[in-house]
């Protein structure tokens, strides 16, 4: 399944970067039909981007508003604010036009990032790792597949481009330091993170 979403990841980003201008404002929900043959080794059969919601049990109805209801949660959709946005880039556009380009725009490279610690990433870094580390306590009964414990050695190769979030994710995940968040959160979110730091590592699987 892994392999299965590293194999579209391009495209998925690529569409995402180009219609979205807030990742809490877009998702799509995959469906997977997977068989288990008798040995109940999982056989994938296809994968539906258009997977069938309607319900035609109670039991049925029951795990999949459980699943949408997560899916949300997951998710931390931000309502659209048309006219802030709007406002947004048109201070943007001013901006410009008033001082120009005079502030030098610092520019993140994934090669130099390989060999940077983590107790040397910058704050706009840390909060990639923020981020992802509140989706997982938002996940219900979903489990994440990615970012994992040995992703930088195991998945990353796999990647077609390699991506500067996703390493930072990777080397988080190899050994994370809930110290260098700390100043960031508040001392309860903090504490579950180291508390569950463990089972989160164990826990890394993207389905319910």
């Amino acid at each position: 399944m892994i392999k299965t979403i590293i194999a579209v990841e391009h495209s998925v980003v690529s569409k995402c970067n180009a219609m979205c201008y807030n990742r809490a404002k877009c998702f799509e929900l995959f469906g997977f039909d997977v068989l288990l043959d008798r040995q109940l080794k999982p056989w994938l059969i296809e994968v539906n981007v258009a997977c069938s919601l309607a319900s035609s049990s109670p039991l049925d109805k029951t795990i999949k508003n459980t699943l949408m209801s997560d899916l949300f949660h997951l998710i931390g959709i931000i309502p659209f604010d048309r006219k802030g946005q709007q406002e947004e880039i048109e201070e943007r556009k001013r901006s410009r036009l008033l001082h120009g380009n005079s502030v030098g725009i610092k520019r993140r490279n994934i090669f130099d990032l390989q060999n940077v610690p983590l107790s040397e990433l910058s704050l706009e870094d840390l909060e990639v790792i923020m981020v992802s580390e509140d989706e997982l306590r938002r996940r219900g009964h979903w489990r994440r597949l990615l970012p994992c414990k040995d992703m930088i050695t195991r998945y990353l190769p796999l990647f077609e481009f390699p991506r500067y979030r996703n390493l930072i994710l990777a080397k988080w995940m190899e050994q994370p330091d809930w110290s260098l968040l700390l100043p960031h959160l508040s001392s309860a979110t903090v504490a579950m993170g180291a508390k569950g730091s463990a089972s989160a590592n164990d826990a890394e699987s993207s389905s319910p």
